[in-house]
């Protein structure tokens, strides 16, 4: 596999190399880029556009789950970070705070989370792989949007909860900080530390003024990532 992958690299930077304009959709990722010795001024930005979907009825599994809801999405992998998430929701049982994390998403981490989550104080529900309708029933039915990775090129989640206005934390890792603004569109937190996880979301929950704030600014920031800036950012880029 190590050799598949460091072939496909050695592909893509050739292919990028000759390219007269290289797309990428965060300014993270141009850093990124620009390390494989492309000159950063062929390397334009252009965020990718995320429409709302049509949500399914909500999964019965959360029918009369105690509130407020937390949700994740991503893949159960270690970089997603859900086993600090699981920590941090631990932590509010303990403060006397009631609430419920689902996880949407499957993977190789599965059945290590959910042993985690069994030993713990967290009430968890694991959802499994869902479809996109049934993932934007959940993300609509939340009540706090967390994502705690430690690797974000340019997240599609953070994006539809904007979408969706929900209140959002998130890591400032890689690409997040050009989707969140901190303290206005969502809150922004250290990577690797669900202490910072916790008291974020105590802060949250707890100050109902606080929330609204942050959903409406994510509803203001939603239109960075419409159809129309995406074509008109793609067309000034090529000329």
């Amino acid at each position: 596999v190590g050799i598949v992958v460091g072939l496909l690299r050695r592909v893509q930077t050739y292919v990028a190399k000759g390219a007269a304009r290289v797309l990428v959709p965060s300014y993270y990722l141009q850093s990124i880029v620009s390390q494989w010795g492309i000159k950063r001024e062929s390397i334009r930005v252009v965020y990718n556009a995320v429409e709302m979907m049509t949500c399914d009825d909500c999964p019965p599994e959360l029918d009369g789950v105690r509130r407020p809801l937390i949700v994740t999405i991503g893949r159960l992998v270690e970089w997603k970070h859900i086993d600090g998430i699981i920590e941090a929701v631990s932590r509010l049982s303990e403060q006397g705070i009631p609430a419920t994390l689902a996880v949407v998403g499957g993977g190789p981490l599965e059945k290590e989370l959910r042993n985690k989550a069994r030993n713990s104080k967290a009430a968890c529900i694991f959802l499994g792989s869902r479809t996109p309708e049934e993932t934007q029933a959940v993300l609509a039915a939340a009540d706090v949007l967390v994502l705690n990775s430690s690797y974000e090129g340019l997240s599609h989640v953070l994006i539809e909860g904007l979408i969706h206005g929900k209140t959002i934390i998130a890591t400032e890792a890689g690409g997040n900080a050009e989707v969140i603004t901190d303290g206005v569109s969502g809150v922004l937190i250290p990577m690797h530390d669900s202490s910072a996880l916790t008291q974020a979301l105590v802060r949250v929950l707890e100050d109902s003024e606080l929330r609204a704030r942050l959903e409406e600014g994510a509803r203001a920031a939603r239109d960075n990532y419409s159809v129309e800036v995406m074509i008109t950012g793609t067309i000034a880029a090529l000329t």
